[in-house]
């Protein structure tokens, strides 16, 4: 499952982005980003929508991340479990060849 943070940490680590940049590129501003990393604020859909275009992730896999965030404190954990189980799944395949690209992106970068 892909967090608020764990989705700025992977832009940060695949892009090689300051916070100030994945605030660019989210289109959002710098506090909204330190608000994500200090008060534990959850992304707008919009603005996770625009992150999995730019980590090339299936949007319905970092969308359901940020709806079981949402949701952590209202839910049993036997339904957590469940949709973390669906998340782990759903298009595991195409995660995978995602991440391997990103990888390869940065070798090359680098």
């Amino acid at each position: 499952m892909l967090t608020t943070i764990a989705i700025v940490d992977r832009l940060n680590d695949w892009k090689g982005w300051s916070d100030y940049r994945v605030a660019q590129m989210l289109e959002v501003t710098h506090q909204t980003v330190s608000k994500w990393r200090k008060k534990g604020a959850i992304m707008s859909n919009e603005t996770a929508v625009k992150a999995a275009e730019i980590l090339g992730l299936p949007e319905e896999f970092i969308l359901a991340g940020i709806e079981l965030e949402r949701s952590l404190n209202s839910t049993s954990e036997a339904a957590q479990q469940s949709i973390l189980d669906m998340v782990a799944e759903y298009k595991k395949d195409e995660i995978e060849a995602a991440e391997k690209a990103m990888a390869k992106d940065k070798e090359r970068a680098a």
